[in-house]
């Protein structure tokens, strides 16, 4: 094969590429947020809703709360998030603290083995009868719609122009930075 003439082996080797820099920095601001800035977070808000994985969705009753952002370790700038903190570690809240708990578009982001200590946190965390409501990228979705359509011109492989269920698997699975994959089977086992 002349990958020089179809440019084929450039395009596939920036495609599936490992992001190991953005590992490295996401574990340096990690370190940074839970050294120096963690403790020294006050939540603005009486609210008991926690609103996990956050970004700039901010939701007024809640207490939303996000990854590290590196805008706040400049002492000047403020960050829309009312918590920061990495979920891999313990939450520092007491016992029966969250009457709700609302996560979207986060568990992907960790290893399973990290979402079942973070559903660890949560359970003592929150109180009895507690509302938890998640939301991640589901794997049956993914191919069901893959398989649905078979058209590339499909809405679907418009905007996700995969060749084949293998390079879905592997954009749901690890691309974005994606560290784990779910379907309802195996969130219900977490869960339990």
């Amino acid at each position: 094969m002349n990958f020089d003439e179809n440019n084929q082996y450039s395009v596939l080797s920036k495609l599936y590429k490992w992001h190991w820099f953005s590992m490295l920095k996401f574990e340096i601001l990690s370190l940074i947020g839970r050294e120096i800035f963690s403790n020294k977070q006050k939540d603005p808000k009486k609210s008991t809703l926690l609103h996990l994985g956050s970004g700039h969705n901010i939701y007024p009753d809640f207490i939303n709360a996000d990854f590290y952002d590196y805008k706040s370790l400049k002492l000047l700038r403020k960050t829309p998030i009312d918590r920061e903190l990495d979920l891999r570690y313990v939450l520092k809240v007491p016992n029966d603290f969250w009457e709700g708990v609302f996560t979207e578009h986060t568990l992907e982001h960790l290893t399973h083995s990290q979402v079942l200590f973070l559903f660890k946190e949560l359970y003592r965390t929150m109180k009895t009868g507690a509302v938890l409501r998640i939301c991640v990228p589901g794997l049956d979705q993914t191919l069901e719609a893959f398989e649905a359509s078979a058209s590339p011109k499909s809405e679907f492989r418009m905007n996700y122009p995969y060749t084949n269920r293998a390079e879905a698997v592997w954009s749901l699975t690890q691309n974005w930075l994606h560290l784990s994959e779910w379907d309802y089977d195996l969130m219900a086992h977490f869960l339990k």
